[in-house]
């Protein structure tokens, strides 16, 4: 959640919502993140490096990642993130996620604990 909740009236409310995500990454063995642009990117590699315990897996629709950057910037990230535990999984397509089950356009099935979706942005 990036912009306030309608129950989120104050500061408190919100910072309470913060430490809750919060809460439920640090519980969390396996994580999913859909989307390999600039939010994703950052998002895989703010838990890997902050939490290296947790099973990062990173799916995204495009062969490179974040795009609009440069290929030797887009060599970089994709090599950092691999030499830090993290899974990519690119050219794929989540057809659909429920329970603790990810399936994607290969029919292949990945477990998570959380997913989150970075999907949708577009650089302006």
């Amino acid at each position: 959640v990036i912009k306030p909740a309608p129950h989120e009236l104050t500061l408190a409310h919100r910072a309470a919502t913060w430490r809750h995500a919060h809460e439920e990454l640090r519980e969390a063995k396996k994580v999913v993140i859909v989307g390999g642009g600039l939010v994703g990117v950052e998002l895989a590699a703010e838990i890997a490096f902050a939490m290296p315990a947790i099973l990062v897996t990173l799916v995204h629709s495009r062969e490179e990642l974040c795009g609009e950057l440069p290929a030797k910037a887009r060599k970089y990230i994709a090599d950092w993130l691999e030499l830090n535990r993290v899974t990519l999984r690119l050219g794929r397509r989540v057809r659909a996620h429920e329970g603790s089950t990810c399936l994607l356009d290969d029919d292949s099935v990945l477990e998570y604990c959380k997913v989150y979706e970075c999907t949708g942005g577009e650089a302006h």
